[in-house]
């Protein structure tokens, strides 16, 4: 990990993190 990331860079990569595990929490249920 890069420390040298901005803030809003942060916020931009934990929406992405979210989206990520929501996924996989639907693909585990759909199975």
């Amino acid at each position: 990990m890069q420390n040298e990331v901005p803030v809003q860079n942060d916020f931009d990569t934990l929406d992405r993190l979210k989206m990520c595990v929501v996924a996989i929490v639907v693909a585990k249920q759909a199975i």
